[in-house]
């Protein structure tokens, strides 16, 4: 997630980032980033250092077809974040959503450059 003030924030979870680290954790990614899970962690602390934690209190069921990916709208509300960044089909074909606007990592570059 990423909200837009004078200073962009980075608007995270736990169990987002949880599931970022499973996930660079695919071997399909590994060949990739050439990253072992120590690098990764480590990675991810020095990123989370500067990241807003939202307390995933909210419950929402807006994404039916994959209900996992509700935690990425709940961390947007609670973190009052301007833009998910995602490459999610699910979450993309929201297009925006309670004012939000998802959009692909490329869009969110484009935007900043």
């Amino acid at each position: 997630m990423y909200r837009q003030t004078l200073v962009n924030n980075l608007v995270v979870s736990e169990s987002i980032v949880e599931e970022i680290k499973r996930i660079l954790l695919y071997s399909k990614l590994k060949k990739i980033h050439g990253l072992e899970k120590e690098e990764i962690d480590l990675f991810f602390d020095d990123l989370i250092a500067f990241a807003y934690f939202t307390p995933e209190e909210l419950k929402l069921e807006a994404v039916p077809n994959d209900p996992s990916d509700n935690k990425y709208l709940v961390c947007a509300v609670e973190g009052k974040a301007d833009y998910i960044i995602s490459g999610d089909h699910h979450l993309l074909a929201l297009g925006i959503w309670e004012g939000i606007n998802i959009i692909t990592a490329k869009e969110f570059l484009d935007l900043l450059f």
